[in-house]
């Protein structure tokens, strides 16, 4: 059994997650052998115009909030020191 942890947003809390793993399972049997050994495409190997748009926007919305709980984090530690 491995424990891993997450922090939670906005927090210095922590919390556990605990992951089970069973043991092994037997082999499946082979697949098919594909026509060309080539599967993936999507936006032709691999991500989209509209997949790299919504990842953008993701990671950009993530980073604004994480760097808006860091401001207000720093304003708060300002505001203990009497200015």
């Amino acid at each position: 059994m491995e424990v891993l942890k997450y922090r939670v947003d906005g927090t210095s809390e922590w919390k556990d997650i605990i992951a089970l793993q069973g043991k092994q399972g037997e082999q499946g049997k082979q697949g098919e052998k594909g026509q060309d050994g080539k599967t993936p495409v999507r936006g032709d190997d691999f991500w989209t115009e509209e997949d790299i748009k919504a990842i953008e926007g993701y990671c950009d919305n993530y980073i604004d909030k994480q760097l808006g709980l860091i401001n207000e984090e720093l304003a708060s530690l300002t505001s203990l020191g009497g200015e």
